[in-house]
């Protein structure tokens, strides 16, 4: 965003993604998760999207009913610039395996979306 203000040049119109990142986290019902849970729906978006204009794309938030879960976790991370990764003592879970497995095949192979981790204690 600052380098947008400074130069005046937006590099992200044109290229055909949709959110400036997709947020995956831990969504199990585990009780010990209702703080990383309050952090990836509440705390993050209000940081990133109200205070620096950036479009995140939480599952739960903005998924439409219906659908294959495989299939939008997949159009998602495609329609996102980068993958941010909420990474917590319980992260691994069946639920977000396909979105972490999605994600790094994005990054490492096709080259075509940057990870950011916040380890979350």
């Amino acid at each position: 965003l600052f380098y947008r203000d400074i130069t005046g040049k937006d590099d992200t119109i044109g290229d055909g993604k949709e959110y400036d990142a997709f947020v995956s986290y831990l969504k199990d019902s585990i009780s010990t998760n209702v703080e990383e849970r309050k952090f990836a729906l509440e705390i993050l978006p209000r940081t990133l999207e109200d205070h620096f204009g950036y479009k995140l794309c939480i599952f739960e938030r903005d998924v439409s009913p219906g659908g294959a879960a495989v299939d939008d976790v997949h159009t998602f991370i495609d329609k996102s610039r980068r993958l941010i990764i909420i990474l917590s003592q319980n992260y691994i879970s069946d639920r977000v395996m396909y979105e972490l497995e999605t994600g790094l095949h994005k990054a490492l192979v096709e080259r075509k979306i940057k990870i950011i981790v916040i380890e979350y204690r």
